[in-house]
């Protein structure tokens, strides 16, 4: 019968190979369970911040619905007078615009209520055009200032580029004179 010498630990207990053998086994086990273990919790946190991202981007979309509603309700009660699909079209540039340029898309849709009364095809009599009457001249200088290429007068009447041009232009008003007043009466001054 063979004999197995013993193997000393560093306590100085003297364990035999196939114990030793087992115990090592044992340790390697319980590491490759641990690592398991280690991977496993990686995954269910990537997958943890995954829904978490998702739950972000779900209230972010949820928060620009209902303001998108909030908009749709306001251009209802002020009686547009526009089809629906045309209130849609208005709600979604007034949303886009305003969320653009940092305004109260409610100061956006007063601001068109008391200028064209909604009407896109809107002349003043001082020459402002479109659904936020914006004067020829002024919509030169946005888009020289923005670095926007200047498509011609008629594009006013349009009120996708009517809307991003005004709302520019009141967002630079307001950053100027740092009250809403104020920016509507240089607005409204041309």
């Amino acid at each position: 019968m063979k004999t197995h010498s013993p193997i000393t630990s560093k306590r100085g207990i003297l364990v035999g190979r196939p114990l030793a053998g087992a115990m090592f086994l044992a340790w390697a086990l319980s590491l490759v369970g641990f690592v398991h273990l280690l991977q496993q919790n990686q995954l269910l946190s990537h997958t943890v911040q995954t829904q978490q991202d998702q739950l972000i981007v779900q209230r972010e979309q949820i928060v620009a619905l209902q303001q998108r509603l909030r908009i749709l309700e306001a251009v209802e009660d002020m009686q547009s007078n526009l089809s629906p699909d045309e209130e849609v079209h208005l709600t979604h540039q007034v949303y886009h615009y305003s969320e653009q340029h940092g305004l109260d898309p409610l100061l956006v849709l007063s601001v068109i209520r008391v200028e064209s009364d909604f009407m896109p095809g809107a002349v003043s009599p001082m020459g402002a055009l479109g659904i936020m009457q914006v004067m020829p001249a002024t919509a030169r200088f946005i888009t020289e200032r923005r670095g926007w290429s200047w498509p011609g007068e008629s594009r006013l009447f349009e009120p996708s580029f009517n809307i991003r041009l005004a709302t520019s232009y009141l967002s630079d008003l307001l950053a100027k004179f740092g009250s809403v007043e104020e920016a509507l009466i240089a607005y409204n001054c041309g």
